[in-house]
């Protein structure tokens, strides 16, 4: 589902509620209506206008995954590798390496060194949505620096 859409649903039904991020993330990611998340979400322990903490979060989107039959890869940055070549590499607990850049990965440059695909993006204090290698979100273009990679495959 595309961002903008979502907000026109969250501005006509949800008004009531805030901290969403990572609802709105899995809605773009996982190509669901926003209500299903949303019920998903809640029916899994998430309470109005508040946003998950990193171990919750992880936790909802692969229960989410299980529930649809996607698959999901968590890929974080190798800081040993950057330290010894100055690229930073994201890899994935089995070391399947997803990317390799020189600097940090942000929603800003997403789209060109991430691979074509559906992702979502974990930033300090919140998560965005990827669909198709495009970043659906507020965050789209900013700098913030990206700390975790969910990559949901069929």
């Amino acid at each position: 589902m595309k961002y903008s859409e979502i907000r026109k649903e969250i501005d006509k039904n949800y008004k009531h509620d805030t901290n969403f991020c990572t609802v709105v993330a899995s809605s773009v990611a996982f190509d669901l209506p926003f209500n299903l998340v949303h019920e998903f979400y809640s029916e899994h322990g998430r309470k109005l206008r508040t946003g998950l903490m990193p171990d919750k979060t992880d936790e909802m989107i692969l229960k989410l995954a299980e529930i649809t039959g996607y698959k999901v890869s968590c890929f974080s940055p190798d800081r040993k590798h950057k330290y010894l070549t100055g690229f930073s590499r994201w890899v994935d607990d089995k070391g399947e390496i997803l990317t390799q850049l020189r600097h940090n990965l942000t929603p800003n440059n997403a789209e060109t060194y991430l691979p074509l695909g559906n992702y979502i993006l974990g930033v300090r204090r919140h998560v965005l949505g990827v669909e198709n290698g495009i970043v659906q979100d507020w965050t789209q273009g900013k700098k913030h620096k990206i700390n975790r990679v969910w990559k949901i495959e069929i």
